[in-house]
C-alpha cells in the first residue's frame, strides 16, 4: 500500500475519497472523467501526484491553471518567468 499521508503545499493535506466515492481526474488529453475510488496504484498515483479533485469545478479550474502554465512555458518562458506571482496565482 502506499504511502496515506502526503501534503501538498506545507501542512495543507490532499483529499482523498474513500472506497467507493468517485473522483474527478484530468486525463493526458485534457478531458476530466469522475472516477470511482478503489484504491488501485493508478487512484494513488493520481492522488499523490495531485490529479484527485472531489468536484468537477475544482478540476476544471486546476486544467485551467495547468493550461495557463504549459501555454507560458512554450512560448519560452524561463523558470524565472514562471516563478512570478502572476504564474504563482495561476499555481495556486
Amino acid at each position: 500500500m502506499r504511502s496515506q499521508n502526503f501534503a501538498l503545499r506545507g501542512n495543507r493535506s490532499l483529499w482523498r475519497p474513500v472506497e467507493g466515492e468517485h473522483y474527478f481526474i484530468i486525463l493526458g488529453d485534457g478531458h476530466i472523467r469522475q472516477l470511482p475510488w478503489h484504491g488501485t496504484p493508478f487512484d494513488y498515483d493520481a492522488w499523490q501526484f495531485g490529479n484527485c479533485f472531489r468536484k468537477n469545478a475544482e478540476a476544471q479550474q486546476a486544467r485551467e491553471n495547468m493550461q495557463e502554465l504549459l501555454r507560458m512555458f512554450h512560448q519560452g518562458a524561463s523558470i524565472t518567468a514562471l516563478a512570478t506571482p502572476a504564474a504563482q496565482r495561476i499555481a495556486r
